[in-house]
């Protein structure tokens, strides 16, 4: 990968696990078991160029204290591989299939910065949708995250429930559970500039199964390699 695509990549990278970062805390419902599958558009000055890293959806499986997560298309799915989060041993694995190999993180760290952080500040707007046959409200989330405070959009449902912790531990996953915030969320919009690239990625659930998911798929394959890293270790996976 040459310099410049291995610099967006990272910017990719730092831009999806925010997105995806900061879990909630458990919600007082009924934690949603099922798959959402999630279209992913990203827009922004210049990041036509760079389509082709871009996956064209995600999908998310729940069940009990497990996440599996895959993101379909682009280079960046090929770089994750399948996520897969036990809350219960507060583990997680970056599954990759061609190398048969799979590395294995702490989700202490991602739950110590969760827990240290203050709670988000949640603003319901004057807006209702209906997504993949959900009705779906409005909210601006305020966050900070590092010291740095962001703002977002999300729309949620109530209709299935809320997101379980395995959610919330899952460090590529886990803003679309949002601490406070009762429900499934179907939509969310994220806006960030890095290195002079102005992106806006906006995540859109097309499909709902409510159908408990196998339990097969929240375990690494058997035969596989298990490599322990840290999520510095993670970041030198990518490039730096």
């Amino acid at each position: 990968m040459n310099p410049l695509r291995q610099t967006f990549a990272k910017q990719i990278l730092v831009a999806a696990v925010f997105l995806l970062t900061a879990g909630g805390a458990l919600q007082s419902q009924k934690p949603f078991e099922g798959t959402l599958t999630y279209s992913w558009k990203m827009m922004g000055s210049g990041v036509e160029a760079y389509a082709a890293m871009m996956p064209e959806s995600m999908t998310i499986s729940m069940r009990g204290d497990m996440t599996h997560m895959v993101m379909q298309g682009g280079m960046l799915a090929s770089m994750l591989g399948t996520m897969i989060v036990d809350s219960k041993k507060e583990e997680m694995y970056m599954v990759r299939e061609a190398e048969k190999l799979a590395y294995q993180f702490s989700t202490k760290v991602t739950t110590g910065i969760a827990t240290d952080a203050p709670a988000p500040k949640i603003e319901k707007l004057d807006e209702k949708v209906t997504i993949a046959g959900y009705e779906c409200e409005k909210y601006e989330v305020t966050k900070v995250e590092m010291g740095m405070e962001q703002k977002y959009f999300v729309w949620a449902t109530e209709a299935l429930g809320s997101p379980g912790r395995s959610l919330a531990q899952n460090s590529m996953a886990s803003s679309l559970s949002v601490e406070g915030l009762n429900g499934m969320v179907l939509k969310v919009m994220i806006s960030q500039a890095n290195m002079g690239i102005d992106m806006t990625m906006v995540l859109t659930v097309t499909e709902v199964k409510t159908s408990k998911p196998s339990s097969a798929i929240f375990k690494v394959p058997k035969g596989y390699k298990i490599e322990k890293k840290t999520m510095e270790e993670m970041g030198a996976l990518f490039g730096g």
